[in-house]
């Protein structure tokens, strides 16, 4: 027979693994959708350079989606 305390530890360490994989699927969708940027804003202005491109801030990977 199992222990049932031991399995609990096992299921809590699956959940653990689990959330920090939800939560860094949850940053790279950010990033995504953060670099996701319309052509027109990678288009030479007048000039004839670059121009800059919108900075991805900083994610905070605790935060959770509703």
């Amino acid at each position: 027979m199992k222990n049932i305390y031991e399995v609990l530890r096992q299921k809590e360490q699956l959940s653990e693994q689990l959330q920090k994989e939800i939560d860094a699927l949850r940053l790279a969708i950010k990033i995504l959708d953060a670099a996701d940027v319309p052509s027109a804003a990678v288009k030479p202005n007048g000039s004839g350079t670059i121009p800059e491109l919108p900075t991805i801030a900083a994610v905070n990977p605790a935060k959770r989606f509703p």
